[in-house]
């Protein structure tokens, strides 16, 4: 089976908490809207040079390659990363994230990245058309209509605040290895 497949980056690919914590090694951060993160992003993304360490040192989200290779096998070879990691204020954070994508073998030859600034404009991508979205923002997936498919990545950063939607086309799965392994909601 081919499908358009869409996968976001920050969360589900990319693990800026992973550089969050070699800062505040004993701080426990478990969701996006967490005021000691944000200022940490804000701080860290606005400079050119510490945006590069956030961006470019961040670990892949453990997993996420075995989940990479499986939606590669099974779904599609060829994937569109949507993320909102464009901001047009900081414009390195697009070049970073393309860098990111390059170097640590998510990105292969056909791909594409799609850079919008805000996740409310993913479901207007992804809904233009039959398609899957990977994305670890429930906000973001609960605005996927049928006949087109939202996947909740419930990384370790993700305990949103909002409600999964209960409908036919969202469903859930912890990470990337578990979808994987054949393990999903």
């Amino acid at each position: 089976m081919t499908v358009k497949v869409f996968m976001d980056v920050d969360g589900v690919l990319r693990d800026l908490n992973a550089v969050f914590r070699r800062y505040y090694p004993d701080t426990v951060i478990r969701e996006y809207d967490n005021k000691q993160f944000g200022e940490f992003w804000q701080l860290m993304a606005s400079d050119r040079e510490t945006a590069k360490e956030l961006y470019l040192d961040a670990p892949v989200v453990k997993g996420a390659g075995d989940g990479l290779r499986w939606i590669r096998a099974d779904m599609s070879p060829v994937i569109t990363f949507l993320t909102a990691s464009g901001i047009n204020q900081w414009p390195w954070l697009r070049e970073y994230t393309e860098q990111w994508l390059k170097v640590t073998g998510c990105f292969r030859k056909g791909d594409s990245i799609t850079f919008v600034e805000s996740g409310q404009e993913k479901p207007v991508i992804v809904n233009s058309g039959k398609a899957v979205l990977f994305d670890d923002r429930v906000a973001t997936v609960n605005g996927i209509r049928f006949p087109s498919i939202g996947v909740w990545v419930e990384s370790g950063l993700t305990r949103d605040r909002v409600r999964l939607a209960s409908r036919g086309n969202i469903m859930r799965i912890k990470d990337l290895a578990a979808l994987a392994a054949g393990r999903f909601e």
